[in-house]
């Protein structure tokens, strides 16, 4: 019995997101330079023809795959900035999200470390166009967090931009380290880990190591 349009479609899509995990598994482990297409259709099990018939270059597949990337670096960033929650709320499962992952899944903490500094290569002719839109999808939720904490009083008056860049890229290089380097942690477990390191972030913003304090 031949496959019905929904069967095909159902097929593309699961081929594509395989190819998609794997395009991410394989750049994490040898940057934008160093993969080739061979190298993702042997992690995705596809043949190589197969691959093409997806994706006709490169470039095309990494810039479908860094497109998702940064759309759900945007759809977290949203989320973890909820004005439902406080900052210290928000923050704390923004330390909480990617430390763990540091952990459980390090190969995310690495590609979002690599995939600023790989925009160029990815996107040639609209680099600077796409850094921005890292940015604006990043970044850009957790600086008007931070500007309405502080018209709040949740925190000291400052520069928001500042601060909230600070902390997401304290966050990153944490993660980046754990799950490049996990000796780092000196044998302890993730919980403690994840605790020592907020304490660290909240001290700076907030001026002091813990809650009860």
């Amino acid at each position: 019995m031949p496959r019905s349009k929904e069967d095909n479609q159902k097929i593309r899509e699961e081929r594509i997101k395989g190819i998609r995990h794997a395009t991410i598994r394989v750049y994490a482990s040898k940057g934008f330079l160093g993969t080739q297409m061979d190298d993702i259709a042997k992690e995705a099990g596809l043949a190589k023809g197969l691959l093409y018939y997806y994706f006709k270059s490169k470039i095309e597949l990494f810039q479908y795959v860094f497109n998702s990337l940064m759309d759900e670096a945007f759809q977290f960033s949203q989320a973890h900035t909820s004005e439902e929650r406080n900052l210290e709320q928000s923050l704390e499962a923004f330390i909480h999200f990617f430390l763990s992952s540091a952990f459980e899944r390090p190969v995310y903490p690495l590609v979002y470390k690599m995939l600023p500094e790989d925009l160029s290569h990815v996107f040639p002719d609209n680099a600077q166009e796409m850094q921005q839109a890292f940015h604006n999808r990043f970044n850009r939720p957790m600086i008007e967090r931070f500007r309405s904490a502080m018209d709040r009083g949740e925190i000291p008056e400052g520069n928001p931009m500042l601060q909230a860049l600070l902390f997401t890229s304290g966050v990153l290089t944490i993660s980046h380290l754990i799950a490049s380097r996990p000796s780092i942690t000196d044998g302890k477990d993730q919980e403690q880990v994840i605790e020592e390191m907020k304490q660290q972030l909240f001290h700076g913003i907030f001026g002091r190591r813990n809650r009860s304090e």
